[in-house]
């Protein structure tokens, strides 16, 4: 390999590699028919368009001007193993590096190696920055402006005036109707910025909050260790149904195979679907297309889908429990299925499927199927056109977020791919706008919202109270990681325990590339970004040793377990109090070896958590004021996202949300705007709180330290602090 390829010989170990790469991927004489891989794996491999062993690619970069060159040249030995990406040697270098964006020329051997799988360990970002910037406030706050009051008329009609459709007027005159108007374009504000990265997130709704939700012992299996386990008969009738649907929507027509096709492979992705109890309520097969193989320009161009935030999704619960609306759950069944494609698509036949005689034909998709890169968006479109059908409006702010605001009328839609969150001021509207959508699309009426993305949702009407808790998530993850029985412990962090600047011996390196440390720091992430701000920090401090993490990290993320285990009947409450929108913004200055800043904030509403954040300062900062004054600024921005977002589902905009901090000093140069040896430095970015504070958008004002409810985000604490932040974020026992 190496003497065709004109490679030096020191690159011997990338030829084995791909030698043995490639020998797994053939036939032999021990797997006659099959090939060592397909027997491990039950995949088929793909070698058409395998790129040749030292062909000249192109890595593309980013350019220092635009008069630079955007890519520079390399030779291709072979695929890394680790993650999605390509081993690439620089001839000027002299060295190999992982690269991901790699053009290969067209030639006699094939083009880019598009239809070979390479395996991956997950691309899961666990940085404390995906952590969605929000947090909440005390109870017992500083006597100062007076928060943004709640509203408790009917929210306002949306600014964009439109007519309003037959189903509207039907409704304002209280007679219900399964009809509606022709369909209208879908608007084309949607752009390129991607909201799944990759077909496995696009499985459920579930899997692309998070991938750990699913990933759960037992409840995911392969298709080859589901056929040989004890619920063969049952993944099989779920195998079965999914295909019976996929036939009847007219997906596909089985074809010959044509000459020179991108053809991608296929793989059935189940999973066992789980109540509000825990309890396996239906075995769930889905026919995923393997959509890393399609040829971006060829088999689809845009992939934007959005979905609501989860900080959206609580403040319309909250709004929703202090207003007493309903709030219902549907789900749209085979939703993907719905979208035309306009590209032609092949598709192998599903393993364990293939048509008797045919089994060398395959599929030509007529319509979306999950994990296609475009059947996200599809979908989004089409559900779009529903909603504009009937008359609802998009925000501007969400997304996710539909919305309907009349006098007599109010309809708010959550959506999370397939599944939505209805709320509306009366249950004779809720019923009329179930029919309307079943007429459009198949849908399973959930009834009252009990069960979302993994969150258990408790309601008191009489209270006017909705509480949201994962108890059932944080026993699987318990279950996964054999720690159902262990001790419970009563913070998530311990303060004297150092984490940074540790150096680890061979012996450890190799202890902790047994141990499963992503997937639990992973597991955990998702409890903190849903219902458990009190474990935010302790997260996000853990996520930033992902990439050579030591014993005590292990530790200490089983520490953060030992936590939720012991604290797993905690929910996140809305409706405790009438308070409106408050912000908490506080920082740690330097304490870590790192000597940047730790900086937190949260927003309350209704004495509850909407967002909140826990995340380390991009610069390092000369004094404790100056960690202050960056941490309020930043939590300005989501202020005015929050602000925006609140306006547009309430009939009153605040004047002004009070935002709290801990500094005086930092409060006197946000407020004044005082130049000096000390502050002169700071950069421009940071000074963009001065003007939302001239401009009445937000109040800025002091709370002493031992009330300061985000401190909780920005420094391990002892348990009496911890056990009183968390209550005042609205974490209360069951």
């Amino acid at each position: 390999m190496l003497f065709n390829t004109g490679l030096p010989k020191t690159l011997w170990g990338e030829a084995i590699t791909h030698a043995a790469w490639l020998r797994n991927r053939t036939t032999t004489r021990n797997t006659p028919g099959s090939t060592p891989h397909e027997r491990v794996t039950g995949v088929k491999p793909n070698l058409a368009n395998l790129p040749r062993f030292g062909c000249t690619v192109w890595v593309c970069h980013n350019a220092a001007s635009k008069l630079d060159p955007k890519s520079r040249e390399g030779r291709w030995v072979g695929f890394a193993a680790r993650s999605k990406g390509h081993r690439i040697y620089s001839p000027t270098t002299h060295s190999v590096s992982i690269e991901r964006d790699v053009r290969f020329p067209v030639d006699a051997s094939g083009s880019a190696p598009m239809d070979v799988h390479v395996p991956s360990e997950g691309e899961h970002s666990l940085s404390s920055q995906n952590v969605p910037a929000p947090v909440l406030t005390p109870i017992l706050a500083p006597a100062a402006p007076e928060p943004a009051t709640m509203p408790t008329t009917e929210p306002r009609r949306s600014q964009r005036i439109r007519k309003p459709t037959q189903w509207v007027k039907d409704l304002q005159a209280g007679e219900g109707t399964a009809g509606g108007r022709g369909a209208q374009k879908v608007p084309e504000s949607v752009t390129e910025r991607a909201t799944y990265a990759d077909a496995a997130k696009e499985l459920d709704s579930e899997d692309e909050t998070f991938h750990a939700l699913a990933a759960m012992n037992g409840d995911e299996p392969t298709y080859r260790e589901a056929m040989a386990g004890p619920e063969s008969e049952d993944w099989r009738v779920a195998m079965e149904e999914e295909l019976a649907k996929i036939e009847a929507m007219g997906t596909y027509e089985l074809v010959e195979k044509p000459k020179g096709a991108n053809v991608v492979g296929c793989v059935w992705v189940l999973r066992k679907k789980r109540d509000e109890n825990n309890e396996v309520a239906k075995f769930k097969a889905r026919l995923c297309a393997q959509g890393f193989s399609q040829v971006h320009g060829v088999d689809y161009d845009q992939t934007a889908a959005p979905t609501a935030r989860l900080a959206s999704l609580r403040l319309v619960l909250a709004l929703a429990a202090a207003n007493d609306w309903e709030v219902h759950q549907i789900d749209f069944k085979n939703a993907y299925l719905n979208g035309d494609l306009d590209e032609t698509i092949y598709m192998r036949q599903p393993p364990g499927f293939e048509v008797p005689g045919r089994e060398d034909w395959i599929w030509r998709l007529l319509k979306a199927l999950y994990g296609l890169k475009q059947a996200g968006r599809l979908w989004y479109q089409k559900i779009c056109e529903l909603f504009d059908e009937i008359g609802l409006s998009r925000s501007c702010h969400d997304f996710g977020v539909f919305f309907l605001f009349l006098p007599g009328i109010i309809i708010i839609i959550v959506i999370h791919v397939d599944d939505c969150t209805l709320v509306t001021n009366t249950k004779r509207i809720m019923d009329d706008l179930k029919k309307q959508l079943g007429a459009r699309f198949e849908i399973v009426d959930l009834g009252e919202a009990r069960w979302l993305l993994g969150f258990e949702i408790h309601r008191n009407r009489a209270t006017r109270t909705i509480s949201l808790s994962q108890a059932s998530y944080i026993d699987t993850v318990l279950d996964r990681f054999h720690m159902t029985d262990a001790y419970t412990l009563t913070i998530p962090m311990d303060p004297h325990v150092t984490l940074h600047g540790l150096e680890l011996t061979d012996d450890e390196r190799r202890e902790m590339a047994r141990k499963p440390y992503a997937r639990l720091v992973g597991s955990l992430m998702y409890a903190a970004i849903g219902t458990r701000p009190d474990i935010a920090f302790a997260v996000s401090t853990l996520a930033q040793f992902m990439a050579n993490p030591a014993p005590v990290h292990w530790e200490a993320a089983k520490r953060v377990l030992r936590y939720l285990k012991g604290t797993r009947d905690l929910r996140l409450t809305f409706g405790l109090s009438t308070d409106g929108l408050t912000g908490y913004s506080d920082a740690d200055w330097a304490s870590q070896p790192h000597r940047h800043s730790i900086s937190g904030h949260v927003f309350l509403f209704t004495s509850g958590a909407i967002t909140w954040s826990s995340r380390k300062q991009p610069i390092i900062a000369l004094s404790s004021t100056e960690a202050e004054y960056i941490a309020a600024s930043d939590t300005t921005r989501e202020l005015l996202w929050l602000r925006a977002l609140f306006a547009e589902l309430t009939s009153s905009s605040p004047a002004s949300i009070p935002l709290f901090s801990d500094n005086q000093s930092a409060i006197t140069i946000a407020k004044n705007g005082l130049l000096n040896a000390r502050t002169k430095h700071i950069d421009l970015r940071y000074h963009f709180i001065r003007e939302v504070l001239d401009s009445g958008r937000a109040t800025l004002d002091y709370c002493p330290t031992n009330d300061m409810v985000a401190d909780l985000l920005t420094k391990a604490l002892v348990r009496r602090k911890v056990d009183f932040l968390a209550g005042l974020m609205g974490l209360h026992p069951a």
